[in-house]
């Protein structure tokens, strides 16, 4: 119910036009996160995408990001996948048009994760330039988001976010990217598999 207040407080805010144009889309934002913490995902990525310019606000991709994320968290995947290659093609990666270009990449990750290996530094938050950091939580979201209605594409996006995490050494992005892998390598169901996954819940905790 506080939640459900403070969205009607801010779009009473913003419906009176009485603050700069400037300072609207941090308005629009903060209705955003009201309305996602009142469970009102879909109403959430709409205020998102107002407070950035339907993804045409470079500086403030994190809100575009954030609108891919609840739109296909609530089950709108049309929508969502569409914002999602906006966010995407931000940061340089590609969102695979076919079932073949998606097996393909995961192919390349798979061989690229063996060659490397699990090993990382751990470094804060501060020490990784903004730009490896953004492209981090994009493959974050493209694999949580699509893992569910578009599985390849999902398990690759999983893949590439790992790489990325073992990379930058960011101890909570970091934990995340473990206890997913954790999560895929159960489900392959044999004894061994299962083991490992212990070990990376482990590693992860």
């Amino acid at each position: 119910l506080a939640f459900d207040r403070a969205a009607e407080l801010y779009r009473a805010a913003l419906e009176l036009r009485a603050i700069p144009a400037d300072e609207v889309p941090e308005l629009e934002a903060c209705l955003a996160e009201a309305l996602a913490n009142a469970g009102r995902l879909y109403d959430s990525a709409k205020a998102y995408l107002r407070a950035s310019h339907e993804g045409q606000d470079r500086e403030h991709l994190e809100w575009t990001r954030r609108a891919a994320d609840r739109l296909l968290s609530s089950g709108h995947s049309e929508e969502g996948r569409a914002v999602l290659q906006t966010v995407l093609e931000s940061v340089g990666v590609t969102l695979p048009s076919s079932t073949g270009r998606a097996i393909a990449s995961l192919l390349k990750h798979k061989a690229a994760l063996s060659v490397r290996g699990m090993k990382y530094r751990l470094r804060k938050e501060s020490e990784i330039p903004k730009a490896q950091l953004e492209k981090l939580e994009a493959c974050w979201t493209a694999s949580r988001g699509l893992i569910y209605f578009d599985g390849l594409t999902g398990a690759n996006f999983h893949l590439h976010h790992l790489r990325l995490a073992l990379r930058c050494g960011e101890p909570v992005r970091l934990s995340r990217a473990l206890a997913v892998e954790a999560h895929m390598v159960a489900i392959m169901g044999a004894d061994a598999k299962l083991e490992r996954a212990l070990e990376l819940i482990a590693e992860a905790s």
